[in-house]
């Protein structure tokens, strides 16, 4: 049972749902009815419609012309993290007409959904706690039944505080980069300019991420699913291959130069930290080894991740920990070694 916000808070507080939308017809009406459905009726729909191609754009209108708590933008299509900046520009012109009020956003993807009391849970969370940032959970969803439940196995929960500790947590986790986990205070939220980025078609979350991580000074970690995460076989994070697989490691390098200037990690969360880094490289090179293309078209993929500055300046002939890489650390020697040939044949193995 829920603990009930007192009326003070529950009117107060307003949370920004930010939704890019493109092409999503099929899912978009779900995604908006998750959120009008909610217990917690304190809210503001923030809707970017990304250039989309089909109807998405015209019923994200028609919502909006029956809930004014709905606001739509329409612009051309520049990508996920072009059309959530275009959201963050909207609340924040929206904040600068009413300061006194406390508010928070959360990212809602246009093809995925709300537990209907998130808002409520999220609410009494921050209440009792003030926390700058609430991070959460979610289960996978296909044709609107749950298929994997969230695994609270290995997840933090409780508060923290410390930057050392928080940074330990999220950056060793990739779950914790997803921004549709979290509700972030707007006073943390600032008018970046991420346009450089907009080509970035992965790990934009985890870009996002680095300054709420920054300038929150209380986060709270709720072990528990309350977003639904659609399993869509048109998403691109669904559709990895060979044609649209390139080598880009600028968000690992920016999350490395962000780490350096923090200067919060000894050397052991350094170790700690390279370790997590390695077995991610390790995980592409399975993911190269895994395509159906020539031995020497891979080899070609494995000398751009050797050239490369993230793997030369960051984690090349520096310590890990072998224990926590485990025995992937075998491949990552032969890669260091560029002995290909077992690493290609040995993809099943892992």
């Amino acid at each position: 049972m829920l603990k009930m916000s007192n009326e003070y808070n529950t009117m107060k507080r307003l949370f920004y749902i930010l939704i890019p939308v493109y092409n999503v017809e099929k899912y978009i009406n779900n995604c908006i009815e998750s959120v009008l459905n909610q217990t917690y009726s304190n809210f503001k729909i923030i809707v970017v419609d990304d250039g989309s191609p089909d109807n998405s754009g015209k019923i994200c209108d028609d919502y909006a012309k029956n809930d004014e708590r709905i606001d739509v933008i329409h612009k051309e299509n520049g990508g996920q993290l072009s059309a959530r900046q275009s959201a963050i520009k909207r609340v924040l012109e929206l904040q600068k007409k009413d300061v006194k009020k406390e508010s928070y956003i959360m990212y809602l993807d246009s093809d995925d959904s709300l537990k209907n009391t998130a808002l409520e849970e999220i609410n009494q969370i921050i209440s009792d706690n003030n926390c700058d940032m609430v991070i959460y959970g979610y289960d996978r969803v296909s044709n609107g039944k749950v298929v994997r439940k969230y695994n609270p196995k290995n997840n933090y929960e409780g508060i923290v505080d410390d930057k050392k500790e928080l940074y330990n947590i999220v950056f060793n986790n990739y779950s914790y980069n997803s921004l549709c986990r979290k509700a972030v205070k707007t006073t943390l939220i600032k008018d970046m300019d991420y346009s450089e980025y907009f080509h970035i078609s992965h790990a934009e979350d985890l870009l996002q991420s680095l300054e709420y991580y920054k300038n929150t000074n209380k986060t709270y970690f709720l072990n528990k699913a309350l977003y639904n995460y659609t399993i869509n076989e048109n998403s691109i994070t669904q559709t990895v291959n060979h044609i649209n697989y390139n080598i880009n490691f600028e968000i690992r390098e920016k999350v490395m130069e962000f780490l350096e200037i923090e200067a919060v990690f000894n050397d052991e969360d350094w170790k700690k930290y390279r370790s997590y880094c390695i077995k991610l490289i390790i995980d592409e090179i399975l993911t190269i080894s895994s395509f159906d293309i020539s031995a020497k078209e891979k080899k070609k993929y494995f000398s751009e991740i050797q050239s490369s500055e993230y793997y030369n300046c960051y984690i090349k002939n520096k310590a890990f920990d072998k224990n926590e890489v485990g025995k992937k650390s075998i491949l990552y020697n032969l890669f260091g070694k560029k002995i290909y040939f077992p690493i290609i044949t040995s993809v099943k193995c892992y």
